[in-house]
């Protein structure tokens, strides 16, 4: 399983891309730096969009991906997310009087993309991959986790998300979990105000809830002006935490 991180900031800034992973080039979680981060000839790679929720943050350039996609040679675009995910994204991105809509343009376009709603804790298969959907605590917003399975290889992406625990339950019935990609937004400072995002501290009580499982630990979704304070206070904790950037591939 090869994961590239196409974007991994909390918000848009110089050098900074919101949050898109890619993975094996099929599958992308999230699409807040589709556009600004894909080479626009690797769209037609992509199969699938898993939404993790509807923040603009994670869906602002999802617009663009149809466009350097083409239906007839590389099929339709599969965006994948719960019903309420999807009712947004009908509403807010592929709305005729905002945007295209691509489910069904008017002619001489083809149809691009296809919706496809998923219900929490059902598996369900998505460009060879086994995935789960896993709903997340996001301050009252629809917002899923995923648990993502291929030939023996298991990752979880749980972000935007303040304290949380099924995920981890359903994590730790597999047999490994190789990686966890954890939402950690602010410093410890903020903590006391926080219920849909995590900071340092916070990452250390949610990584302790999959013992015995040890994964690779990557924070994500640091917001670019508290970047620096967040860091230090993740190189202090007492085990090692990643901090992916555009362009890295990790692999399991």
């Amino acid at each position: 399983m090869k994961i590239e991180v196409i974007g991994a900031s909390g918000a848009p800034a110089p050098g900074r891309l919101p949050m898109t992973l890619l993975v094996d080039s099929v599958l992308m979680i999230d699409a807040g730096s589709v556009a600004s981060g894909l080479d626009p000839a690797r769209a037609g790679d992509v199969k699938t969009v898993l939404l993790s929720h509807a923040h603009l943050d994670h869906v602002r350039e999802l617009g663009f991906l149809p466009f350097r996609r083409d239906p007839e040679k590389d099929g339709l675009l599969d965006i994948v997310s719960t019903p309420g995910v999807l009712r947004a994204v009908r509403q807010a991105v592929f709305n005729r009087d905002f945007w295209i809509d691509f489910e069904a343009p008017a002619p001489p376009r083809q149809p691009g993309i296809r919706y496809r709603d998923i219900a929490p804790e059902t598996p369900f298969t998505a460009s060879g991959f086994r995935v789960e959907a896993v709903p997340l605590t996001h301050a009252g917003f629809e917002t899923s986790g995923f648990i993502l399975e291929k030939e023996g290889r298991t990752a979880v992406y749980a972000l935007d998300s303040g304290p949380t625990g099924r995920i981890w339950t359903r994590a730790k019935e597999r047999e490994t979990v190789h990686a966890v990609f954890y939402d950690v937004s602010f410093p410890d400072r903020f903590a006391a105000g926080l219920d849909e995002h995590m900071t340092p501290s916070g990452l250390a009580r949610e990584v302790a809830k999959l013992a015995p499982h040890t994964p690779r630990v990557l924070a994500v979704h640091l917001k670019p002006e508290h970047r620096a304070e967040i860091l230090a206070e993740l190189d202090a904790l007492p085990f090692a935490v990643e901090t992916p950037e555009a362009g890295d591939m990790i692999t399991l």
